[in-house]
């Protein structure tokens, strides 16, 4: 069965999905905030899910699937219309600690921007984006070390990252780690971040090619992470947002299994967003599902 053909859309009583019970990891960090958000819009566990919301000039969609052969889904995501700001992160660590890794970066980032943006006054200031996009994913560094330093069963814990802010004409994005955001504009798919493993390392450095650097030893390790080391290293830029752009923010599940051109073609060939989500993750799964697989695809529906 397909990801299509089991999703349950599942929701409470107030109309947003249910993804599981997220209390045991939140519960770790909570404590820390005074800013209250919508706790259900964050998707985060083992069952399949997908989330379809729109804002005004977007329409989003999460979707997640745990894979074909992991016991537990490490991945966390997220989506606030209200802001316009999508998250996805994906844990590393040993058992369960990679999902509370993601969790609290999720949780902590998604907190961070919201308490800033109620600040200004519900609104952005977009000439300092970058720097509090940034400044949130510091934040939530700072709170997966913390938490590690304090529970045994923690330590060593860590976690990618990837969040853009959806502005009226420009996005803004922060990643670390190997978590992506991909553009799709005029038949072309473009990546906007840059992989932050050994194998993207060896690539710039012109010491492998491309094909080489995928099949050497040890290429998959992940060289900046949240949670790996006291100051994140982040990486930020600024992008013009175009009439019928559709953007793609997903794990390694997604594109460890499945090639560029590969994305491509299906963003190409399925223009309904929901659709097109659900139909990435088959596609990585029917290519072998190795790790657990999360995507947010977000439509620019103006004119």
């Amino acid at each position: 069965m397909t990801v299509s053909d089991s999703l349950q859309g599942a929701q409470n009583e107030n109309g947003h999905p249910i993804y599981g019970n997220e209390e045991p990891l939140l519960s770790l960090i909570t404590h820390r905030h005074d800013v209250q958000f919508r706790v259900m819009s964050i998707s985060h566990g083992d069952a399949t899910t997908a989330n379809l919301q729109s804002t005004s000039g977007f329409l989003a969609v999460q979707a997640s699937h745990v894979g074909q052969l992991r016991a537990h889904n490490e991945d966390s995501s997220a989506w606030l219309p209200e802001l316009g700001l999508a998250v996805v992160a994906d844990g590393v660590g040993g058992y369960r600690a990679g999902e509370v890794a993601s969790a609290i970066a999720t949780y902590q980032i998604v907190s961070e921007l919201y308490r800033r943006w109620l600040t200004a006054g519900r609104s952005w200031k977009a000439t300092a984006l970058c720097s509090t996009l940034e400044a949130a994913l510091g934040s939530a560094n700072h709170a997966i070390i913390e938490v590690a330093g304090r529970e045994i069963r923690y330590q060593g814990m860590a976690t990618t990252a990837v969040a853009a802010v959806f502005g009226s004409e420009t996005l803004w994005l922060a990643h670390i780690g190997d978590s992506r955001l991909y553009r799709w504009r005029e038949s072309t798919l473009t990546v906007l971040t840059h992989d932050h493993t050994l194998q993207q390392q060896l690539i710039d450095q012109g010491l492998c090619s491309p094909t080489e650097a995928a099949a050497a030893v040890g290429s998959n390790i992940i060289t900046r992470a949240l949670g790996a080391e006291a100051s994140a290293r982040v990486e930020t830029s600024r992008h013009r947002l175009h009439a019928g752009d559709r953007y793609l923010l997903c794990t390694d599940g997604l594109h460890d299994m499945l090639e560029d051109r590969e994305i491509a073609s299906s963003m190409a060939t399925i223009k309904n967003v929901q659709t097109s989500a659900c139909h990435l993750l088959d596609l990585a799964n029917l290519a072998g599902g190795h790790d657990n697989i999360t995507v947010i695809l977000v439509a620019s529906t103006k004119q």
